[in-house]
């Protein structure tokens, strides 16, 4: 077998697991606004870590530059025919809070995932996109999100402050078991960034710790994923 067809298997493999996964969570009772414990939560990411490490293995190199074209813009396709398409419709129904946030838990790792897709199709190492794809999802459950959304109110209504209870976030609430005040939540929010920049650093620079233990053991000269 050869190293492509390998590497194309896995990506298959990869692409099923994320798919069942994906679709059991969205029929799953605890598909909800409100996050029930960290099991759940880190489950619902599933699907994402499949996803990206499909992306990863497939051997783009190998695919010709209009089917790559084509590939981009039908991942482009998928968010602009079905995402947009059914805000629009939640928009004019007027349908619930929480079915509108599940949407968009559903869309925006597709936009990651959309964006590792292209990032690979134009050449960048499975390495690369894979940490993009962790530094990514670290972002998204930062918490920033939430923060910005509050500076958006102040510059729209007059007088709003910050909430000192964010009691809305529950994917901060469900790490520590109870809402976070609002100095936690920055607090939780420069963690995630902290991590981020962590995750950075072990990867790209050249004299740090772990990198020259990996190299002394051979592990990164001989890591056909690093390439």
């Amino acid at each position: 077998m050869t190293k492509n067809v390998k590497d194309i298997l896995i990506s298959v493999f990869c692409v099923l697991i994320a798919g069942a996964a994906a679709l059991f969570i969205l029929s799953w009772d605890e598909h909800a606004l409100k996050i029930a414990n960290l099991g759940v939560f880190f489950f619902k990411l599933v699907p994402f870590v499949f996803a990206i490490m499909a992306i990863c293995f497939f051997p783009f190199e190998k695919i010709s530059t209009p089917v790559k074209l084509l590939f981009c813009v039908s991942a482009f396709g998928v968010f602009f025919c079905y995402g947009v398409a059914k805000l629009i419709y939640y928009f004019i129904e007027q349908v619930t809070y929480e079915e509108f946030y599940l949407l968009l838990q559903l869309l925006t790792p597709f936009i990651i995932l959309a964006l590792a897709f292209a990032l690979r199709c134009g050449g960048m190492k499975s390495k690369d996109v894979g940490i993009f794809g962790a530094i990514s999802i670290i972002f998204m459950i930062s918490g920033i999100e939430d923060l910005t959304s509050q500076y958006v109110r102040i510059a729209i209504v007059p007088g709003y402050q910050i909430p000192e209870n964010w009691d809305w976030a529950n994917h901060m609430t469900v790490f520590l078991g109870r809402v976070l005040t609002k100095n936690e939540a920055y607090i939780f929010i420069a963690v995630h960034f902290v991590i981020i920049a962590l995750i950075l650093y072990l990867a790209y620079s050249k004299n740090n710790p772990l990198k020259r233990l990996l190299k002394s053991k051979g592990v990164l000269e001989n890591n056909e994923f690093n390439k």
